[in-house]
């Protein structure tokens, strides 16, 4: 073992100086820029620090999608979103195939106007937060409010679902926080909000259709 600090490190007053701080090594090659100063916040110690070499890993790039709007036209685009047509005679088992062929055109349209592409990005450490257990995040289900509102409520075995216009549903697309990242459809929340006009009448007829066959697409 080996002591890096030379000097003395302690200067109390009425006493000679002395080293008692110190960085002890049985790796001094590892070790260099020892320091030993005044730190001005002591009124007898000084600062003493080491830097160690060491190896870090190679970060491993990594590929990144986003969508390119260097072309994108909103007029072109919502043009195309018109186009998109909805039967409003269907059954329960109609429902699901005209949600996800809507899906598909919304997609297609999206996609032909502000294509996905890929970047190569250099990995980024993970944050504190994504290396914390799950044990250890707050439960709120057990907070005293919580099991109030939920002890107190009131359950009706009586309701119904009234239909929706267009401007119930072009007021909540308003709603959107554009600030929000993209969902698993891949249909960014900006983009939904800038064409609320056009794809609002088309939403409207999709939800009636769910009421009139008191049916939720899968």
């Amino acid at each position: 073992m080996q002591e890096l600090v030379k000097g003395p490190t302690c200067f109390k007053k009425g006493c000679n100086p002395s080293l008692v701080d110190v960085i002890i090594t049985n790796k001094k090659n590892l070790c260099f820029k020892t320091i030993n100063s005044p730190n001005g916040v002591s009124d007898c110690h000084n600062i003493i620090s080491t830097v160690v070499k060491g190896n870090l890993p190679a970060q491993k790039r990594r590929d990144v999608t986003y969508r390119s709007y260097k072309t994108f036209d909103i007029d072109e685009f919502t043009n195309d979103l018109q186009k998109i047509k909805i039967s409003e005679n269907c059954n329960e088992k109609d429902l699901n195939r005209i949600y996800d062929d809507y899906e598909e055109d919304f997609k297609n349209i999206l996609n032909k106007h502000a294509p996905v592409k890929s970047r190569g990005q250099r990995n980024k450490p993970l944050p504190l937060a994504d290396k914390i257990g799950a044990d250890v995040v707050y439960d709120p289900s057990n907070h005293p409010s919580i099991k109030e509102i939920l002890d107190n409520r009131k359950h009706n075995s009586d309701f119904e679902f009234k239909k929706v216009s267009n401007e119930n549903v072009e007021k909540i697309l308003n709603k959107i926080n554009i600030k929000k990242a993209t969902g698993a459809d891949g249909i960014p929340a900006k983009i939904v909000k800038n064409c609320k006009s056009y794809i609002a009448p088309q939403l409207t007829t999709l939800v009636n259709l769910s009421i009139d066959n008191n049916c939720f697409p899968r």
